[in-house]
């Protein structure tokens, strides 16, 4: 799934995103939300869903990215290593993520450096 958010576009869904919160079940759709909350700024929102997300398909290397991420921005750079790690671990053979791995360089510099700030400038 692709995220082409841009500034403005996830608060002008944000009615929306809110009436899926309690039919969310499928991994996919918890990964939605828990994406949707990175990109808005708010990790501690989206972590909740990303964990379950996570818990629902454990195979699921997208929904592994968004935890990753949201750990990440929540200050945890050192599980966020581990989780990418496994989530690049987990794409398809020949398959490559350049987001993904770039996510993953810089978690792996915030925790080489933990006074670089964690959360991403919005």
């Amino acid at each position: 799934m692709g995220w082409p958010f841009s500034s403005g576009w996830p608060a002008a869904i944000e009615p929306e995103v809110r009436q899926l919160v309690p039919l969310a079940h499928a991994p996919e759709t918890l990964d939605f939300i828990g994406r949707f909350h990175a990109e808005l700024g708010h990790p501690d929102d989206g972590l909740p869903f990303a964990r379950r997300a996570v818990e629902a398909d454990p195979t699921c290397w997208a929904c592994l990215d968004t935890l990753a991420l949201l750990t990440f921005e929540h200050g945890d750079a050192g599980e966020a290593v581990r989780l990418q790690e496994r989530a690049i671990g987990m794409l398809p053979e020949r398959v490559t993520n350049a987001g993904m791995t770039e996510r993953l360089t810089r978690y792996r510099k915030a925790l080489a450096d933990p006074e670089r700030p964690v959360r991403r400038p919005r």
